[in-house]
């Protein structure tokens, strides 16, 4: 083989995987791809860091990039004393200890085997439903915190499409109108 062929084959394997990575790169950044969700999803677009602001289902709701991750915030319209908690099992278990008085039963078990929860009160508990947790499920190693105020959802990657976008806001939603009606 010649070298010039080989050069050839060379470059002809690189630019299609060069192209692959440039594009997988600029589609899960967020600083690249959030501006054109803004526009989808009608928010503002902020830079540095990159935030996405705007009103889904009539909640304010706020992303934005943090620990190669992203968080989603969810204002709520209740004070009170509660807390409410959600992430995959084995995190929720380190983070709380041996013996964890405030757990929340989950009637799935495969869903249980997934996730635990916990709150304070323990009526608060009754947010947790099947269809939230079913809902999380998209978004792997997802933690959720609602505390009077204000509802979040820490991402392990940010969210690149609109429905994710969308998603996640659905999950802060239902546990924010759940709490709000106790």
């Amino acid at each position: 083989m010649e070298p010039l062929q080989l050069l050839l084959i060379l470059v002809g394997l690189a630019l299609p995987i060069g192209i692959y990575l440039w594009h997988d790169r600029s589609h899960n950044n967020p600083g690249s791809r959030w501006p054109s969700l803004a526009k989808m999803l009608e928010f503002a677009y902020t830079d540095d860091p990159p935030r996405l602001s705007g009103v889904l289902k009539e909640r304010q709701v706020d992303l934005f990039a943090a620990d190669g991750g992203a968080v989603m915030t969810l204002t709520m319209r209740v004070a009170g004393a509660f807390r409410v908690e959600i992430g995959p099992r084995e995190e929720v278990e380190k983070a709380s200890g041996m013996i964890v008085p405030d757990k929340v039963e989950i009637r799935d078990s495969a869903l249980g085997e997934k996730f635990m929860a916990r709150a304070t009160p323990a009526a608060a508990g009754e947010a947790v439903d099947l269809n939230v947790l079913r809902k999380l499920l998209q978004f792997p190693g997802a933690w959720v915190l609602v505390v009077p105020g204000r509802a979040e959802l820490r991402l392990p990657s940010p969210p690149n499409e609109a429905a994710q976008v969308r998603e996640a806001a659905d999950i802060l939603v239902s546990l924010a109108e759940a709490l709000e009606g106790l």
